[in-house]
């Protein structure tokens, strides 16, 4: 069984790598590292995965593209885990970005988010490829605006549990790419 560290942001996507994940990638030793949220950036991500990389067989990310602290020059998602790789030089290294932020899967279906949350028009008319949405505000302010009460850690988890795995893949393109590349390491 390998050995897979998984470097998270914050308490929401620790719990989602503890409650699902793992349940989703058992041929894998999977233990998540909380950097504890709020503004992660290239160099603490960097400093943390090479000295994972001494204990785990493989060392992955799962940290928000919305307030991640980036050298200028890196303008995409794609350039900061592109510079990510090139900085570690490490195949067991898997650098991956959520776009914009964790929230976006809690989009992948709105039946659940009202099965939860409750009925309301609002998510009809923002309804799109989850990992698109950010209208001038990142998932969980949107999420929170319409829902006053959403609890981001709990309900959270609490949706994504409920919604189908293949779901969460089909609508989230960059999210399914990164499990399927972890899928390919048990």
């Amino acid at each position: 069984m390998k050995r897979l560290a998984i470097i998270v942001e914050g308490y929401t996507e620790y719990y989602f790598v503890e409650n699902i994940l793992k349940k989703h990638l058992p041929k894998l030793n999977i233990t998540a590292i909380n950097l504890c949220g709020g503004g992660i950036s290239f160099k603490s991500v960097l400093g943390d995965a090479k000295i994972l990389l001494h204990n785990y067989d493989y060392v992955t990310t799962l940290v928000d593209y919305y307030q991640f602290r980036k050298p200028e020059h890196m303008q995409t998602i794609d350039d900061i885990e592109n510079g990510l790789e090139q900085a570690i030089s490490n195949k067991k290294f898997i650098p991956y970005l959520q776009k914009h932020e964790f929230e976006a899967l809690v989009f992948s279906d709105i039946a659940r988010i009202q099965d939860n949350l409750g009925e309301n028009s609002q998510l009809q008319k923002i309804r799109q490829q989850p990992e698109e949405i950010n209208h001038n505000e990142p998932p969980s302010k949107l999420l929170m605006r319409i829902f006053p009460d959403y609890n981001k850690t709990s309900d959270g988890i609490t949706i994504l549990k409920a919604t189908s795995w293949n779901t969460i893949r089909q609508e989230c393109p960059r999210f399914n790419e990164w499990i399927t590349k972890l899928e390919t390491l048990g």
